[in-house]
């Protein structure tokens, strides 16, 4: 595996062989949780956009913020889905609760930098197997999932945090994440300058 610069606290990192690592996601106006503590849970508000390549349709239910009210459901997706107020008749600056159904295995942010602001928290990681995580240019994303996402089938970060310039992970989850199977974990901090994790001495990087 290669790697290339993490962060400003590369100089945390242990050697090589001893890294572990748990990650925690928030995402701007959406709140990620599981349909029946098994799915995937953010938060964000507006449009949000994210990548999908399940082995079958990945239903998508939004909340209210406090996660009671049903608003909109999308059912049946495998792919990019825009997520927009307007379908349930909401508005744009509002905070919502995204839930995905746990058979997605790759959540992308937007390419589009304004829209991948609008995750504001990773609030559970569900039961899962993940292929692909990237929240590049999450600026505002924060990780407050107590849980850790499955990279056991050989997870790509390559960039997984990248430019999330004030991510804050207040539970220290990211430190138990088992990477022992991620294939590649290339810039995964580079230029998330205000993530402060004091240990990742866990994060197993030598596969």
């Amino acid at each position: 595996m290669m790697i290339r610069k993490m962060s400003t606290f590369t100089n945390s990192i242990p050697s090589k062989k001893c890294l572990k690592l748990l990650l925690i996601f928030m995402v701007a106006s959406f709140s990620i949780s599981s349909f029946a503590q098994g799915e995937l849970k953010i938060t964000a508000t507006s449009v949000y956009q994210a990548y999908g390549a399940p082995t079958s349709g990945v239903t998508i239910q939004i909340y209210d913020q406090a996660g009671t009210t049903l608003l909109h459901t999308y059912s049946n997706v495998s792919t990019q889905q825009i997520i927009a107020p307007a379908d349930w008749g909401g508005v744009n600056t509002d905070v919502y609760q995204i839930w995905y159904s746990n058979n997605v295995t790759n959540f992308r942010t937007s390419t589009n930098t304004t829209v991948a602001q609008r995750l504001l928290s990773i609030d559970s990681w569900g039961t899962g197997t993940y292929d692909v995580l990237n929240f590049f240019s999450a600026t505002n994303m924060e990780v407050n999932a107590t849980d850790a996402p499955n990279l056991a089938s050989g997870a790509n970060l390559y960039r997984v945090f990248r430019r999330c310039l004030n991510m804050a992970n207040p539970n220290n989850s990211i430190q138990t994440w088992d990477t022992s199977n991620v294939v590649n974990m290339q810039e995964a901090f580079y230029n998330a300058d205000s993530f402060n994790s004091t240990n990742l001495g866990n994060w197993d990087v030598g596969n």
